[in-house]
């Protein structure tokens, strides 16, 4: 909520995303190693309908290290 609070007042949405992985895999100290989809890199995926800074972005999947992770039933 707090990304999706910055958008929301005009910080684009790519830097947002970028917080989240890039960023985030270099703060962490992963260098090339995370933060990335890409060959040799360790990825843990999210599959979103939405951009997963806005209000209203579902969650559909999310996959740690290749395995498929069970998400809960969405809220009503």
């Amino acid at each position: 909520d707090s990304l999706r609070g910055l958008v929301e007042r005009g910080f684009p949405k790519e830097r947002a995303l970028a917080a989240l992985t890039v960023d985030a895999a270099e703060f962490l100290g992963l260098g090339s190693e995370g933060g990335r989809l890409e060959p040799g890199a360790a990825a843990h995926v999210a599959l979103w309908e939405g951009h997963p800074c806005e209000k209203g972005a579902l969650l559909r999947g999310l996959y740690l290290e290749g395995e498929e992770l069970a998400l809960p039933a969405p809220k009503k």
